[in-house]
């Protein structure tokens, strides 16, 4: 029993090393999360946090020991106000190109996007007082163009990286994944993990087109994923989402 616990510790402990890997680096951008993806003067930001993080994000970076002009690709992994509020000041200091999906190129170069729907009671309350209540500015960032357009899939190795990204629908209709390595998935809005083990997210606009997104994900056997609010967590806990919510 002894040996049993020991080795069960052990591969815990090797699970959580590849889930904290040495080049990606989680910076709090306020109430959501931007990741750095380290790849010397090809290195990649996922996502740009609420507005007036510009200058955290950075500080981040060179703190990485990554220089903002190293940073070479942004991944909008959707274009909602508190991911895409700090990206013009961040395009504009790095130099970037910036990437999202072809359905909200518009969204991103109108600086605006319109607040998804409720999944549960409380956010599906919230989510209509927003909507009735709050002034549209306080949902918009400024404007981008996106340099790049992707479709279902794009690779990335012209940025000498192991990876591409995935387009993912449901809480918006043009989520994108960013998949490292062949087993790490940034998911942006498509799972959240505030709760201990659901990734269920509070919002979606299609809940059954967003279980679709993550069947595509399970399917595919990633083993890590980083939310844009909360923490990582391991491919078990989205299963068993998948499986509590699905049957609902």
């Amino acid at each position: 029993m002894k040996i049993v616990r020991i080795r069960t510790e052990e591969v815990l402990l090797s699970q959580r090393r590849k889930m904290f890997h040495e080049k990606i680096i989680r910076i709090d951008a306020g109430r959501v999360n931007v990741y750095l993806v380290l790849n010397g003067d090809k290195s990649i930001l996922i996502d740009a946090g609420i507005n007036g993080k510009a200058e955290k994000i950075l500080d981040k970076v060179r703190a990485s020991g990554c220089s903002p002009e190293g940073v070479a690709l942004i991944i909008v992994t959707h274009t909602h106000y508190d991911h895409c509020g700090s990206l013009a000041q961040l395009k504009s200091k790095t130099g970037a190109g910036i990437l999202v999906h072809e359905s909200e190129a518009f969204s991103l170069e109108q600086g605006y996007k319109n607040m998804p729907m409720g999944t549960l009671m409380y956010s599906k309350i919230l989510a209509s007082v927003v909507e009735k209540v709050l002034p549209k500015k306080w949902l918009s960032f400024s404007p981008v163009k996106a340099d790049i357009e992707v479709g279902d899939r794009h690779a990335l190795e012209n940025f000498g990286i192991e990876g591409e990204v995935l387009h993912t629908p449901g809480h918006t209709s043009g989520s994108l994944c960013f998949v490292f390595e062949k087993e790490h998935v940034f998911v942006g809005d498509t799972a959240f993990h505030l709760r201990r083990n659901s990734a269920f997210p509070p919002f979606a606009d299609d809940v059954q087109t967003l279980f679709r997104s993550w069947e595509k994900l399970l399917d595919a056997n990633y083993a890590y994923f980083y939310p844009g609010h909360g923490t990582p967590f391991r491919r078990d806990v989205l299963e068993k989402t998948y499986r509590k919510y699905k049957k609902r």
